[in-house]
């Protein structure tokens, strides 16, 4: 079936719901615009296990590590990541390794192509991971740094791979989309598709080894 039917589907499911869940605040007033009355919409956010907090990997490099996770397709704003690592201050630049986990790290995906061409122009040490088991990802999460998040508007309900960074004490910088307002404080959220704020606010806590440990 097209899009016409899945919507005329997801219509007469609304209908029947009792009540209808939401994951997010954004997500709840989305559903009362299309008619669904308050007193059935409950919101429910994701929520995920917090892993034992242990010590970072002995054989951690000495550089910084901002890691994203996200499947390589447009909405995910993989471009305004690299490009905001490449407007890093040199010094920085330098000694910041960028590491994406997630589906579609191969040539011919025209995201990883562009993301990989703007970091290597940039010349920022960088890391395509691929789709990562839950035990490599973990790694990864306790190897970073700082968790970076270019989601654009359409498609970011309520972030799963934020959830996990938060919950493994990172701090996680954002785009304002989705349900991010509502688990990110206001300094740390970025107008989407803005690389230089990426840029300035990746830098704040990069810089800042106190920062970074209570924001």
């Amino acid at each position: 079936p097209g899009l016409d039917g899945l919507a005329d589907r997801e219509r007469r499911a609304l209908a029947a719901a009792d009540p209808v869940v939401a994951l997010a605040a954004h997500a709840a007033e989305e559903l009362a615009a299309r008619g669904i009355r308050a007193d059935r919409i409950r919101v429910v956010p994701n929520a995920t296990a917090i892993p034992p907090r242990g010590p970072r990997p002995a054989d951690r490099e000495a550089r910084l590590v901002v890691l994203a996770v996200a499947h390589l397709k447009p909405v995910k704003g993989l471009d305004t990541i690299a490009r905001a690592m490449t407007t890093l201050p040199e010094d920085l630049r330098h000694r910041t390794e960028l590491r994406v986990a997630g589906g579609g790290a191969h040539a011919g995906n025209a995201v990883f192509d562009e993301a990989s061409a703007i970091l290597a122009r940039g010349g920022t040490p960088h890391r395509f991971l691929g789709a990562l088991d839950a035990a490599r990802l973990d790694a990864e999460y306790r190897a970073a740094d700082v968790f970076v998040l270019g989601s654009r508007p359409g498609q970011e309900c309520f972030s799963n791979a934020t959830l996990e960074a938060m919950s493994h004490g990172l701090p996680v910088v954002a785009t304002r989309v989705g349900a991010l307002p509502d688990m990110i404080a206001p300094e740390w959220l970025v107008p989407p598709d803005d690389h230089g704020a990426l840029a300035a606010t990746l830098e704040r806590l990069l810089r800042d080894a106190t920062l970074r440990a209570t924001a």
